[in-house]
């Protein structure tokens, strides 16, 4: 982000932090129960349903505004 805003970046854009998320987030009602297969992606069911439902809002009006 500090890069971005370094170099005047035109475009907006949005850290979006989830501290106890894994790395495997999907849109919502992706099943959160169902790990990664052999990888671990780390995060738990909870918080990974969380940071699926926020970022998704997020993500739609992201694009919305955008066009």
């Amino acid at each position: 982000m500090k890069r971005l805003d370094d170099h005047g970046h035109p475009f907006a854009h949005q850290h979006l932090f989830y501290p106890k998320a894994g790395h495997s987030i999907f849109p919502p009602f992706y099943p959160t129960t169902s790990r990664n297969g052999p990888f671990d992606l780390g995060g738990n069911p909870t918080d990974d349903a969380f940071a699926q439902a926020d970022s998704w809002e997020k993500i739609l009006q992201f694009l919305k505004d955008d066009t």
